[in-house]
């Protein structure tokens, strides 16, 4: 997450602490097909899938070579770190997503 923040130019945490909120996650899951060993090469894969109102989710793939050895997600909500209240993902954000995916995060998963 934080390398394809940086690759995104999002930057993390500074942009969502002046917006007043911060990134908690709430759901994580990984799909097992095969196994890694010591010192493999491995290729981990990263894209935001869909920015909703105030969620993020984040899902990636790890890779050695051809073998493709987990998928997985990360959903975060962006929300106010005194009060854990969830708030709207910046704009800022969803632009960044915007010019580096060359898509709508906001649209259908």
């Amino acid at each position: 997450m934080t390398e394809y923040c940086r690759a995104a130019r999002i930057p993390y945490p500074e942009g969502f602490i002046e917006a007043g909120s911060d990134l908690f996650a709430v759901t994580t899951r990984l799909d097992y097909h095969g196994s890694a060993t010591f010192d493999d090469l491995l290729d981990v894969c990263v894209r935001i899938a869909r920015i909703g109102h105030s969620s993020i989710r984040f899902e990636f793939e790890i890779h050695r070579g051809d073998a493709h050895l987990v998928s997985g997600e990360v959903v975060y909500v962006n929300a106010d770190p005194a009060t854990r209240e969830p708030v709207r993902v910046p704009d800022s954000v969803r632009e960044a997503v915007r010019r580096f995916e060359g898509r709508d995060p906001s649209g259908p998963d």
